[in-house]
C-alpha cells in the first residue's frame, strides 16, 4: 500500500515558495531572442531548474553588444527583484 502522506509531501513542496535571494549571484546568459527583448540566464541554486527570463539591467543594450557582451564573458552578476529567485536582473 502506498503512503497517501508522501504524495502530499510532494505537492506541497513544488507549491511551496522559493526561499528569497538575499544578495547578488553569478549566473550565464543561455539564450538571447533575435530582437533582444528575452534573455534567459541560469545561476547555481536555481530553485526551478530551467533557465529564467532576466530583465536587462542596461536597456540600452542593442542585440549586437548584447551578443558581444555575451561572446566576450562567461558569468554575468545576478540581482533579483524583491529577493524573488524568479525574477533576475542581469547588472554586469
Amino acid at each position: 500500500m502506498k503512503n497517501p502522506t508522501s504524495k502530499l509531501n510532494q505537492i506541497v513542496n513544488l507549491t511551496r515558495e522559493p526561499e528569497k535571494i538575499e544578495t547578488f549571484r553569478f549566473g550565464t546568459i543561455t539564450k538571447v531572442e533575435v530582437d533582444g527583448n528575452r534573455t534567459w540566464v541560469d545561476y547555481d541554486g536555481n530553485p526551478f531548474n530551467k533557465p529564467l527570463i532576466a530583465k536587462l539591467g542596461t536597456p540600452w543594450l542593442t542585440i549586437d553588444e548584447l551578443n558581444r557582451f555575451i561572446d566576450q564573458i562567461d558569468t554575468v552578476k545576478l540581482d533579483f527583484i524583491e529577493g524573488n529567485p524568479s525574477m533576475p536582473v542581469i547588472r554586469d
